[in-house]
């Protein structure tokens, strides 16, 4: 995934959407001379994975997909189905507004990875 470790993390937004997202994993095959593979992906790179299949099915043989199961694409924003009341807010829409997340994530790395860590070991 792009922006993720070593990789480039470009800062036009568009470079996140699912359409070029989809595409990079066969730039992975490309780089790797290898004509075919069978691609896995979990949450986000789950529909990435989807999305790559779907678009290169030459290319990737066979999906696995951990906690999302496919979706086609609807009239609706996905983002626009998701919960938002006082109580709950689903986690995709806090990174929806730029510098909002990254502001707050950024200000004390230690303190964001230690609390990340903990919410999913408790």
């Amino acid at each position: 995934m792009r922006g993720y470790g070593k990789s480039d993390a470009p800062k036009a937004i568009d470079q996140y959407t699912i359409f070029p997202s989809g595409r990079r994993p066969r730039g992975v095959l490309d780089a790797l001379k290898a004509p075919t593979a069978v691609i896995v992906g979990h949450d986000w790179g789950a529909t990435v994975a989807w999305q790559a299949a779907r678009l290169r099915p030459d290319r990737f043989r066979a999906v696995t997909c951990l906690s999302v199961p496919y979706r086609p694409r609807s009239e609706a924003r996905p983002t626009s189905v998701m919960p938002r009341t006082a109580d709950a807010q689903f986690y995709q829409l806090y990174f929806q507004e730029p510098g909002i997340a990254e502001a707050e994530l950024e200000r004390d790395p230690r303190i964001t990875v230690r609390k990340h860590a903990l919410l999913r070991i408790g």
